[in-house]
């Protein structure tokens, strides 16, 4: 791992880059509550609207940075989609029902 100076490596250069580069007007409110490690995951999202939907868990949930992981890698986005689609539920009664799920599982 390269470093560029005595703090950062090239690749956290490059990944405050990338965060800077969609969001360069201004530092969104809501994240202010989140940590680099979560921000860090939350960019390599490609969809703003998936973007949106994990960083509103982060900030429902208090999910850390492995429990973030674990939702994305499980498709807990899609997993919602599809349920509001089929079951026209209320949308926070149904992301609690998929969030509780998916605890169970990881538990």
């Amino acid at each position: 791992n390269t470093k560029c100076s005595k703090d950062y490596s090239v690749n956290e250069l490059w990944q405050m880059e990338k965060f800077y580069l969609l969001y360069p007007d201004q530092f969104p409110e809501e994240f202010r509550d989140l940590s680099w490690n979560q921000l860090k995951i939350l960019i390599n999202i490609f969809s703003k609207e998936k973007r949106k939907f994990y960083t509103d868990i982060c900030l429902k949930y208090h999910c850390d940075d492995n429990t973030l992981k674990n939702y994305i890698l499980n498709d807990v986005f899609e997993k919602y989609i599809f349920l509001r689609d089929e079951k026209k539920e209320n949308c926070q009664d149904l992301l609690d029902k998929v969030i509780k799920f998916d605890t169970l599982i990881f538990e």
